[in-house]
């Protein structure tokens, strides 16, 4: 179970994802902004691809399939969503620049304003707003799509973690590094 800002999602046993509650940003992955109060499955997922893990922040809900690849919907505000615009997406889109690349993510974890990304070789990518450094990068600069903390490349991490007003850090708990 995940939730968001008057929103919950469920991942069931069997790889599918029910939502329920806001959904003025299209954040419950159903193709419109109906509020709804009762669980609905999101049809996208229906069929041979299970979701594995859920994710959500404010306003925006991740789901990492089993092949790897990774969706996303809801609010763009802060290019949460990694497609590299600020467009609300009302159904789940995979992200293309993990898509295109091969990258096998296995775990993301979503906070306020961004959103960090565990590929299954232990690297470690983020999005979103970049205030006060909260990417890793390095900078404050807002990234648009998942790109790779590269000062994380000798290490390999097993466990990516974000809440609600709270940053990663390479000091703090946000990565298990093994």
């Amino acid at each position: 179970v995940a939730t968001g800002l008057s929103f919950t999602v469920v991942l069931t046993k069997d790889g599918q994802v029910y939502t329920c509650g806001s959904n003025r940003h299209g954040q419950l992955g159903h193709g419109d902004t109906i509020d709804r109060a009762v669980p609905k499955i999101i049809e996208l997922f229906e069929g041979p691809a299970d979701v594995v893990q859920i994710a959500a922040g404010a306003s925006y809900t991740f789901a990492v399939i089993d092949d790897g690849t990774v969706h996303s919907f809801g609010s763009c505000t802060n290019f949460f969503l990694g497609h590299g615009d600020q467009h609300d997406e009302l159904r789940p889109w995979a992200i293309q620049s993990f898509k295109n690349r091969n990258i096998h993510v296995v775990r993301v974890s979503a906070g306020d304003e961004h959103v960090v990304a565990l590929h299954a070789l232990g690297h470690v990518y983020t999005s979103g707003r970049g205030y006060c450094g909260a990417l890793g990068h390095g900078d404050e600069n807002d990234k648009t799509s998942p790109e790779l903390i590269s000062s994380l490349n000798n290490q390999v991490a097993v466990q990516v973690c974000l809440s609600c007003l709270h940053q990663p850090r390479e000091t703090n708990s946000a990565y298990s590094l093994q």
